[in-house]
C-alpha cells in the first residue's frame, strides 16, 4: 500500500538537457541511448534512478532471514558521487492483524536547469514521495560511491511491492557513465558480481 505517492521529477517541457528512460535492470540487458548537442558545459550534472519492483519470495514456508541488497555503483569513481538514497529506515506499526513496516521517501531538492537550448537558465523544484507500508524491513544508505538499499529479514507469504530513488551527480557533460546494479541474498545464493551493467549517455561535445 502506498499512501503519498507523488512523481515530481519531470521538468517543464521546454528545459534542455533532459532525459527520461525506463528499463529493467536484471533482464542483463545493457543500456544505450542517443543525447542531444551539448555546448562547452560546465557544472554538475544530476543522475537519478528511481527503482520500483516485486520482491517475490522463493518458498513461503522459508523465513528469510538473510537480507536481500541490492547496490548501485559507478564504475567511474573520480567523477561520479552518490547524493541520497532513500528510503533510508523502516517503522514498524502496530495492528488488528500484527505488526507492518512502514518505508519512507521524501526527497525534494531545487535544480539549476537550462531551457531554449540552453540559453537561458531555471530552477526546477524536483520531488519525489513514497509512503509503502508492508512486511518488508526496507532501508538505505551510502556507502563511499555507490548506494544500497535492502530488505532487512523477511517474514511474508506475499509479494511485496517496493521502491527506492537514488541520486548521483558528475562532474563529467560528456560521453558516458556506467554503473553496475548489483543483488545480494546469501540465504538462496544470490550474487550478481560485478553486477548488471547500465550505461548512460551524457552529452556529446560541441563540433
Amino acid at each position: 500500500m502506498d499512501s503519498t505517492f507523488n512523481d515530481s521529477l519531470i521538468p517543464p517541457l521546454d528545459t534542455s538537457f533532459y532525459k527520461q528512460k525506463s528499463f529493467n535492470i536484471f533482464e542483463g540487458r545493457n543500456f544505450r541511448e542517443a543525447a542531444p548537442t551539448s555546448s562547452n558545459y560546465e557544472g554538475l550534472v544530476y543522475i537519478i534512478f528511481v527503482h520500483s519492483g516485486t520482491l517475490v519470495v522463493p518458498n513461503y514456508t522459508e523465513y528469510m532471514r538473510e537480507p536481500t541488497r541490492f547496490t548501485v555503483t559507478p564504475v567511474d569513481l573520480k567523477s561520479v558521487q552518490a547524493v541520497a538514497q532513500e528510503p533510508q529506515s523502516w517503522t514498524k506499526y502496530m495492528g488488528g492483524n500484527g505488526a507492518v513496516y512502514g518505508s519512507k521517501i521524501d526527497f525534494s531538492q531545487d535544480f539549476p536547469m537550462f531551457k531554449n537550448g540552453g540559453t537561458e537558465e531555471l530552477t526546477f523544484g524536483a520531488a519525489y514521495n513514497s509512503t509503502i507500508v508492508g512486511n518488508l524491513k526496507h532501508s538505505g544508505r551510502i556507502v563511499g560511491h555507490q548506494t544500497e538499499f535492502s530488505f532487512d529479514e523477511v517474514d511474508t507469504s506475499k509479494d511485496e511491492f517496493f521502491r527506492a530513488i537514488s541520486v548521483f551527480s558528475t562532474t563529467k557533460a560528456t560521453g558516458s557513465l556506467e554503473f553496475r546494479f548489483g543483488l545480494e541474498n546469501k540465504n538462496y545464493n544470490i550474487v550478481t558480481n560485478p553486477g548488471v551493467p547500465v550505461v548512460i549517455d551524457l552529452f556529446p561535445a560541441a563540433a
